[in-house]
């Protein structure tokens, strides 16, 4: 199976097809900054506080931490650009490299840009 584009649908795709294909591969013009986010449901909140105060406390996280990385990758893009790359490699098989496939020409923020960030439950 081939998927065509490395966009967040392509991302989302890819390990539910790798699950059910006997091969996937991913064809894309240039690589893309992806970043894995624990699938971390409910968490420590969700046992801890009630589910309204939870709700806001996440809410607000949800919109507070994008933001702040983003602002973060302008300022500093050669810090984020190897932060990226070393959470990256750390979660690739051993026979899988960095370079090429992981390793975008640009900077995590800029124009042409793309950050996907998904859940590691589908790694």
């Amino acid at each position: 199976m081939v998927i065509i584009g490395s966009g967040a649908t392509a991302v989302t795709l890819l390990p539910v097809l790798a699950d059910k294909a006997s091969k996937v591969t991913m064809l894309q013009r240039s690589p893309g900054y992806i970043l894995a986010l624990p699938n971390s449901g409910e968490g420590w909140m969700g046992r801890w506080l009630p589910l309204w105060m939870s709700s806001k406390i996440n809410r607000i996280l949800n919109l507070t931490l994008p933001f702040l990385f983003y602002q973060w990758c302008r300022t500093f893009p050669n810090a984020a650009r190897a932060n990226i790359k070393k959470r990256t490699a750390a979660l690739l098989p051993k026979n899988v490299p960095h370079d090429p496939h992981f390793e975008p020409t640009y900077n995590p923020v800029s124009l042409s840009a793309k950050l996907s960030v998904f859940s590691l439950t589908f790694l």
